[in-house]
């Protein structure tokens, strides 16, 4: 038997083909390939939690979910942000060795994605062209709105800071608005989204007080 430092590395419980799945999941040049590599992917995730150790699995998912969180952040194409979000999308209600953690992770990087497409005057890089931008944070908005339905618990939490947020982004002065109002385009697809999948949630947080 291996012990720990004789496994292998986490990633390595791929079959090849499994690994160009996940290649093409972050190259996907249209939203139906997308779709199917990000379910492919969770198929894979299902494989290695029935087939792996407990502690194996765990260090797969970190390596896994810290691939993917890098190319919501930090990938270099519009293809490979959106193949992250949609990963993230579809493996929120997938096997985790860790599920609330899994879930909290993955709101943070979500909202930390969507926060920072949104401030600052000079957005650079994969979402420099307004389109990309518009696309990245519908599809965040759609992430965090099914987290917030399918998610753990604790995902309470989350829609109210998000809700907090969407609401602040929009009472903001007229002056202090980014020219092309991403922002408010943000807040109005995040409320949409959350409004639709978690309405109790939602609609208990924007209540007006009597």
């Amino acid at each position: 038997m291996l012990t720990t430092k004789e496994a292998p590395p986490p990633l390595d419980v791929l079959e090849p083909h499994e690994r160009e799945s996940l290649r093409a999941l972050l190259e996907a040049r249209t939203e139906p390939d997308r779709l199917q590599a990000a379910y492919q992917l969770r198929r894979v995730v299902a494989r290695a939690a029935r087939e792996t150790s407990g502690e194996t699995f765990g260090r797969f998912e970190d390596e896994l979910y810290g691939a993917l969180f890098r190319a919501v952040h930090h990938g270099r194409t519009l293809e490979n942000r959106l193949g992250g979000v949609a990963a993230l999308e579809a493996l929120i209600g997938a096997p985790s060795a860790e599920p609330e953690g899994k879930g909290s992770k993955f709101a943070d990087v979500l909202s930390s994605a969507l926060r920072r497409c949104c401030e600052g005057d000079r957005p650079s890089g994969a979402l420099k062209e307004n389109d990309a931008r518009r696309e990245f944070v519908t599809r965040c908005a759609a992430a965090l709105g099914r987290l917030a339905r399918r998610g753990p618990a604790s995902s309470s939490a989350h829609v109210e800071v998000e809700v907090s947020r969407a609401l602040a982004w929009l009472d903001e002065p007229l002056e202090k608005r980014s020219r092309y109002s991403r922002k408010r385009l943000a807040a109005c697809l995040v409320l949409r989204e959350l409004a639709r999948h978690a309405p109790t949630l939602f609609y208990a947080r924007v209540r007006p007080q009597r």
